[in-house]
């Protein structure tokens, strides 16, 4: 098992953020959220990267506890937030050399292919880009350390429909 919750619950004094959460994802599965605004799906994907302490319950991914092993399970995980929040200054072959260190590996190579799959320029910094250009970016960040697991909040916000396609196959072709 990849992912696991048991009865993981988060208020927020008197209001409920998720209640009771029993939830099993398995290597190869693609899972995904479905809910209204205020329905509780960020705030478990927060409690799953452990930017949240849940008020009871566990959650694991990959076995490590997502709040006590919190650095282990981000290493493991390909974050993109539904909020992303960027640099102005930052382009794709800055965020390849950081992260790349980070990952004690370079990235330089991941992040050109993913680049041409996603059709962006590396080189245009956040402040120039548009916010499809932005969010792929944000999937490049995600993807190009070939984490075990994905965790996307919204990932096709702005992208052209015919991104969105090619992000689906790449996705499913992750998951085989």
């Amino acid at each position: 098992m990849i992912l696991e919750t048991i009865q993981l619950s988060k208020r927020y004094g008197k209001r409920i953020g998720v209640e009771s959460l029993n939830l099993e994802i398995h290597e190869g599965d693609l899972f995904g959220f479905l809910g209204p605004n205020g329905s509780g799906k960020t705030t478990t994907i927060r409690l799953l990267m452990g930017f949240l302490r849940p008020t009871s319950g566990k959650a694991r991914i990959l076995g490590f506890d997502c709040w006590r092993d919190s650095p282990r399970v981000k290493a493991e995980t390909g974050y993109l937030p539904g909020d992303l929040r960027l640099y102005p200054w930052l382009t794709g072959r800055i965020a390849a050399d950081r992260f790349g260190r980070m990952h004690g590996r370079s990235l330089q190579k991941e992040y050109r292919e993913l680049a041409c799959l996603f059709d962006f320029d590396l080189d245009l910094p956040v402040r120039r880009m548009s916010k499809g250009t932005r969010q792929k970016l944000g999937l490049t960040m995600a993807l190009a350390h070939r984490p075990r697991l994905l965790i996307l909040d919204e990932p096709t916000t702005a992208l052209d429909p015919l991104i969105q396609i090619v992000l689906y196959q790449r996705l499913h072709s992750l998951a085989e």
